[in-house]
């Protein structure tokens, strides 16, 4: 996100750092204030390492969000990347930010950018019948075009914005449109 303005990083870490965080993290969430800003943190399953989910605010108002969807389901030796899931974080990552933008005062223009890394070796677990059947990537990495929003506080639907860029995820995988949203455009979760 564009910004002039800084983020207090010290407020959000001693009182308001919870608004980072998403309601699937569970307990013992955590935070960090590191040289870019504040990271609010879901920690590793017990036994593991590395993070699973984590929203890095930087200094200027850019928010990062990530999500492991690695080892989610692994069945008879296939390495399946859940379609719902992923699906559901992108809405709800950008829904997101669209919240802490309003709530942190950031105005302006903004940038939407979208990754999924290392897939060459998982299927997209599709649910659907009318989608079934082993759907992979064409490369290991999925670096989707980036959105460009004029101004943050004009986007009063943020499905015009979340649509678009999961279409193109499942067409990443060979499924015409993201399944998830009706006829009409409204998403639909399973």
């Amino acid at each position: 996100m564009a910004s002039k303005q800084s983020v207090d990083i010290q407020k959000l870490y001693n009182r308001e750092y919870t608004q980072l965080m998403f309601k699937g993290w569970g307990g013992g969430c955590s935070r960090a204030t590191n040289l870019d800003g504040l990271i609010a943190f879901a920690p590793p399953p017990h036994g593991t390492h590395g993070l699973r989910a984590y929203t890095q605010l930087y200094r200027s108002g850019v928010l990062e969000l990530f999500r492991s969807a690695a080892a989610e389901r692994e069945e008879a030796g296939r390495r399946i990347m859940p379609s719902g899931p992923i699906s559901r974080f992108f809405r709800d990552a950008i829904l997101k930010c669209l919240e802490l933008a309003r709530a942190f005062r950031v105005s302006g223009p903004a940038i939407v950018g979208a990754a999924v890394v290392s897939v060459d070796d998982y299927e997209f677990g599709l649910s659907l019948e009318q989608h079934s059947g082993v759907r992979r990537a064409d490369r290991e990495h999925l670096v989707f075009p980036e959105t460009w929003i004029n101004d943050i506080e004009s986007v009063s639907d943020a499905d015009e914005v979340v649509r678009p860029l999961l279409d193109m995820l499942w067409q990443s995988f060979d499924v015409e449109c993201c399944p998830l949203y009706d006829d009409h455009g409204r998403w639909q979760p399973t």
